[in-house]
């Protein structure tokens, strides 16, 4: 890693003021998941062994665990060049940072080309894997009408009637990431965190079929007693998140939307499932959950072989939904979550030639106020950016603000600084500040309560500042708090062009429903942005504001491979005030930008005053209704899961060809939105019809 070794994130989180806030309680040495990108000719397997790069004696196993998917798993299936798994997901000690930090470590700093931290997992979550298990490559002649659909998510009713068949379930491997121990076999070792299930009975693990004949009495299944036997919730234990206990969960309801059917008579649509944490699901300010989510994607194409053995064909076509997204990030289809999809995506193609999929929602954040874009009229031009952090915030706040790509090294072209409510604030930190000086602090009474960093992001090749304000109340009344209240991003502008715009981002602070409200989201609070109109309605266009609407898609959905889906009214026909889109920023270098924005839309609401559309609850037989992009995604990899079944493509193209077909929309429905907005255009399937058997 060139210059400093490590970003603002882990300098906040880990040797910050952060640390208290990320790091779980009772234990101050966690293993921390991390997505890594290695250096060109650095394989999985050299970096996991690491001889060289310490020399002390502790073991290197100490510091660094990686997957068995990568050193073992892939390999064996073909994957061996050394390019072909250059980002992994893994396991580090708080000290593999501080090994990164040390010039004497040259070795390890050029094996590590960029990280990223995901949200350490509580004490008793991680075991000794089982014995590891022959992936078998499938030998059997091809698939008609089978098809892998795969989900990472949260709060997964898998018991659900909606996921079973005549004598059992569709679900054939389910993992709870942070479910209780014993973890998943060692396809995800070395570590096993959380706990898997299967369809079938192996040994003394008893699998879903037989879970629910147990709990079953007079052809009733009691899904509960289910989940019970199964270990995956107590009702009993009064702290964590227990989604599938609510009447309604977000994984339940999605899933129902990509593959739920009728159980008398389904089609051969094979579920697997990755459940996200629930421990740090609910903490999306201080990092994402990158590291699982592109572990999860590996488990589910593993799995999906094993799947394929089962049914006695070959290799199976996947697709999998990720209705889930972050605000923050380069937008450019750089972010390391999105490129390690790629990777994955294109070598499963090249190895056994089945198609995989992967469809995410474009994002909820288009009004939020996260997104500003400041472009400078003329060099020495300083510019304000009104932030408003709000009271009552238990968590940090983050922006970012991404300096445009460069050409060539040059003299600095931007400053900042940053002024609390109040008075009193940041120094002036420079573009380009060399380690050791690309850090600012605010502080008062010996605490720091603000920071402002330098960053030069590897995988983008552009530089960002990066501000995080400590949270500004505390739980349990003790540490200090920054003051809540209209805090001033200053940009100085030394030698920006008028074409070159710098783009701030706010991190999401807010939980996902049903989590516990730690954080209140700050917003960029310029009063020339305007909310509503003169009747009360908001306001889905720009004006002269420097907060912009556009440009506020989910920064995992920028990439090339997957399938980017928004959302439209079922009624009015014209995109959710609060469905996201692009434009996506161009790549440093000449390439351009690898889309504009979503590539098309689908249902989210029924109208305007109606919303969310019906899917299953937690238990067969409810019903609820739940809006967001996260729905509109799962509709289209429903379609898509039907095109792979019967061998079309089911890309991005047919997306965008099916949208398009549809377009334009017979009178009275408004023109089409912009590409921008609403990609190739609206697509608006039938309802789907939840209800159980007996009341059809």
């Amino acid at each position: 890693m060139a210059g400093d070794a490590i970003d603002s994130e882990v300098n906040w989180n880990l040797f910050g003021p952060g640390r208290e806030e990320f790091l779980p309680p009772g234990d101050r040495d966690p293993w921390i998941p991390v997505l890594i990108k290695l250096s060109q000719g650095t394989t999985p397997q050299s970096f996991a062994r690491g001889p060289d790069f310490k020399a002390a004696a502790v073991p290197w196993s100490d510091w660094v665990l990686v997957p068995r998917l990568y050193t073992e798993t892939l390999p064996r299936l073909g994957f061996e060049k050394p390019d072909d798994l250059r980002y992994i997901a893994a396991l580090v000690k708080i000290g593999f940072f501080e090994l990164l930090q040390d010039e004497r470590n040259a070795e390890l700093r050029d094996a590590v080309e960029d990280i990223a931290l995901s949200a350490p997992l509580p004490p008793g979550v991680y075991s000794e894997p089982g014995e590891d298990e022959p992936i078998l490559f499938p030998q059997g002649g091809p698939a008609t009408g089978a098809v892998v659909v795969g989900i990472v998510d949260d709060g997964i009713a898998f018991a659900h009637e909606r996921f079973r068949e005549p004598g059992g379930s569709r679900v054939e491997f389910f993992w709870m990431q942070d479910g209780p121990p014993p973890g998943p076999p060692a396809i995800v070792g070395p570590l096993a965190s959380g706990r898997e299930l299967r369809k079938e009975t192996i040994g003394a693990r008893i699998g879903i079929d037989d879970l629910l004949k147990q709990g079953t009495y007079a052809d009733l299944c009691d899904e509960d007693e289910v989940y019970r036997r199964a270990g995956v919730i107590d009702p009993r234990t009064p702290t964590g998140h227990k989604a599938i206990l609510w009447r309604r969960a977000h994984g339940t309801h999605v899933l129902d939307l990509a593959c739920g059917f009728s159980p008398e008579s389904p089609p051969n649509w094979r579920i697997v499932g990755v459940q996200l944490p629930i421990a740090t699901t609910g903490m999306p300010a201080s990092s994402t959950l990158g590291s699982y989510i592109v572990l999860g994607l590996g488990y589910i194409l593993v799995r999906s072989l094993a799947v394929a053995n089962r049914l006695n064909c070959g290799p199976l076509p996947v697709v999998v939904n990720i209705s889930y997204g972050i605000t923050a990030g380069p937008h450019d289809g750089t972010h390391l979550v999105e490129r390690a999809i790629e990777g994955l995506v294109l070598m499963w193609k090249q190895m056994f030639g089945v198609d995989v999929r992967v469809v995410i929602a474009s994002g909820n954040s288009h009004l939020d106020r996260l997104h500003a874009e400041i472009a400078f009229a003329s060099p020495g031009e300083t510019v304000e950016i009104p932030w408003r952090v709000q009271p009552e915030d238990g968590t940090s706040s983050v922006v970012e603000l991404w300096l445009p790509p460069r050409a060539k090294a040059g003299p600095p072209r931007v400053k900042l600084s940053v002024v609390a409510p109040g008075g009193g604030g940041t120094a002036i930190l420079d573009e380009d500040a060399p380690p050791g000086q690309n850090r600012k602090d605010w502080v008062v009474d010996g605490a720091v309560l603000c920071s402002a960093y330098y960053d030069h992001m590897p995988s983008s090749s552009r530089g960002r500042f990066a501000v995080w304000i400590r949270p500004t109340a505390r739980v349990d009344g003790a540490g200090p708090v920054a003051p809540a209240g209209l805090w001033t991003i200053k940009l100085e502008n030394s030698s920006l062009k008028s074409g070159e715009a710098v783009h701030a981002r706010i991190r999401r602070d807010e939980p996902p429903y049903g989590y516990p409200r730690r954080g209140r989201q700050s917003y960029f609070d310029d009063p020339v942005y305007e909310r509503y109109d003169s009747a009360g309605r908001p306001v889905e266009e720009d004006n002269a504001s420097i907060v912009k609407r556009v440009g506020s898609m989910n920064a995992l959905a920028t990439g090339e491979a997957p399938s980017v889906i928004g959302g439209v009214l079922r009624k009015e026909l014209r995109p959710a005030p609060y469905s996201a889109g692009g434009p996506v920023t161009r790549r440093a270098g000449t390439a351009p930008a690898p889309r504009q924005g979503p590539d098309a839309l689908a249902v989210c609401d029924d109208s305007a005053v109606h919303a969310g559309v019906l899917a299953a609850g937690t238990r067969s037989g409810s019903v609820v209704a739940m809006n967001g992009t996260s729905v509109a995604a799962p509709m289209i990899t429903r379609w898509i899961a039907g095109e792979l079944a019967a061998g079309k493509p089911g890309d991005r193209t047919a997306v965008r060809a099916l949208a398009a077909a549809g377009e334009p929309m017979p009178a009275p429905a408004p023109p089409p939105p912009t590409p921008l907005r609403g990609g190739a255009g609206r697509i608006v399937p039938a309802p789907l019809n939840p209800l159980p058997r007996f009341e059809r």
